[in-house]
């Protein structure tokens, strides 16, 4: 779509020379209107609103995620049901069902405007399911729900508490005297308040493209940063009062956004853009979270950049991995990193305060590092990356004997023979009794695997509110 450069509010034209086929690597082009194609290989990918779907299988992604919106919602129903169910109860204070008749309120008025925000993706979204290998290859890692990341969207456009403000304060400080040159590219962006900070404050950037996976986050950016305003509910698991139970949240730009900034919902991962394409790199938040060896992400973008282009990171280095083997620290990624064709230039350690809302008793106090590190030369390809192994997509290949794996099995045969005997009947000694006699374990040892069994499932079902 075009739109003239400098129009306050509007988004100005995606910078497609950038853009490369997810399929094939080669230039795609816009047909001005609701769709890239490739010129190549044929392959079509939308765009939704203003915003690019660029993915290697876009139907089944838009599948995948209008599946996530629709369990929202389902959740979203549930909450209110109880909610008023609970009111109901003549037992309870009335302090307790003047909140919880807020929250139901909250929750129903949600739905709505999560649907309204999302239309664009339900539009593009494929009636029918994909077939079961792109189902597989799109399948979205359990931890990545449609809102796990909703709370940015306040802490980045409605709360004013000065934490985003610090955020940028930590980026800024190691941007060099001479910018980033015209084109930075900001994977993982989120919410994308500091990606509009950047472009708005530094001269040099013509274009600034946030790349997410996140429909939410990306078409809500995309429309704050227009100039609309985005109305949602935020639930702080612990609110100050009653009033902050379910409280409305407008979401908007504190300015108008200069021209040259634009979204993209992409796979961060496996980036579609062309090598040296953009001048600098910021990660934010990015490199501890994703499923990717520090080398091959590091490979990833420095293909990407320009020679002599600038990778910021800011953020914590605490990684999701489970193994110690691969939670790097600062040596040792500042190694890796030169290795893969950068040299850290400049660096700090800065303790921010970290989705501290002002409707909450809760907030963090995170120690991040932020660095600026320059690619002084370029290094091989790396291999893409693959969401599922291939014996999930393959069903003929054999599972591996992973170490996981043997030990779930004993415990997942624990928790078959005891909750199976489950029938609002049976008492834990009593189960124990039979679990025991079967495997021939002690009494003792038996009963102290059911405690321990059921007191684990009571306190899971307590969590998650059942």
């Amino acid at each position: 779509m075009l739109i003239p450069d400098g129009a306050p509010g509007l988004v100005t034209k995606f910078p497609d020379e950038i853009l490369s086929c997810p399929r094939c690597q080669s230039s795609i082009e816009s047909d001005g209107k609701r769709a890239y194609a490739c010129p190549h290989c044929g392959h079509v990918m939308p765009v939704l609103g203003d915003v690019p779907w660029i993915h290697h299988l876009p139907e089944a992604s838009l599948w995948q995620w209008r599946n996530a919106l629709g369990a929202e919602l389902d959740r979203l129903r549930a909450q209110q049901e109880k909610c008023v169910a609970a009111t109901k109860n003549p037992a309870i204070a009335a302090a307790t069902r003047q909140r919880l008749l807020r929250l139901a309120q909250a929750y129903a008025e949600q739905a709505p405007c999560l649907e309204t925000l999302l239309a664009p993706m339900t539009r593009a979204a494929p009636a029918n399911a994909p077939g079961f290998a792109d189902a597989m290859a799109t399948r979205l890692p359990l931890s990545q729900t449609l809102s796990i990341y909703a709370q940015t969207l306040f802490r980045d456009w409605a709360w004013e508490t000065g934490e985003a403000d610090a955020l940028t304060r930590c980026v800024r400080s190691c941007i060099p005297t001479e910018g980033l040159g015209d084109k930075l590219l900001v994977l993982g962006s989120g919410a994308s308040r500091l990606a509009w900070d950047l472009h708005q404050s530094i001269n040099s950037i013509k274009s600034t493209v946030a790349l997410d996976h996140n429909p939410l986050l990306a078409l809500a950016a995309a429309k704050i940063t227009s100039g609309r305003k985005v109305k949602l509910h935020e639930f702080p698991r612990a609110p100050l009062d009653h009033k902050n139970s379910g409280i409305m949240r407008t979401c908007a730009a504190p300015a108008d956004t200069r021209p040259g900034m634009h979204f993209l919902l992409a796979d961060g991962l496996n980036p579609p853009l062309r090598e040296e394409s953009v001048t600098a790199v910021l990660t934010p938040w990015f490199i501890d979270i994703v499923p990717r060896d520090p080398r091959l992400l590091a490979r990833s973008i420095n293909r990407l950049l320009a020679n002599g282009g600038v990778w910021i990171n800011s953020g914590t280095h605490v990684f999701e991995s489970g193994d110690e083997l691969t939670r790097f620290l600062p040596e040792e990624l500042r190694e890796i990193f030169a290795a893969e064709g950068f040299a850290i230039e400049q660096e700090s350690f800065d303790e921010i305060v970290y989705l501290k809302s002002p409707a909450s008793c809760h907030g963090r106090l995170e120690r991040i590092w932020t660095f600026r590190a320059r690619k002084v030369r370029t290094v091989d390809r790396p291999t893409p990356h693959v969401n599922v192994p291939d014996w999930l997509m393959d069903l003929n290949k054999p599972v591996p004997e992973l170490e996981y794996f043997r030990g779930m099995q004993r415990q997942w045969g624990l928790w078959a023979e005891l909750s199976g005997q489950v029938d609002g009947k049976t008492s834990i000694a009593e189960a124990a009794l039979n679990f025991g006699k079967k495997y021939g374990l002690p009494d003792a040892d038996a009963l102290g695997s059911a405690v321990g069994f059921f007191g684990q499932l009571y306190e899971e079902s307590r969590r998650a509110g059942r």
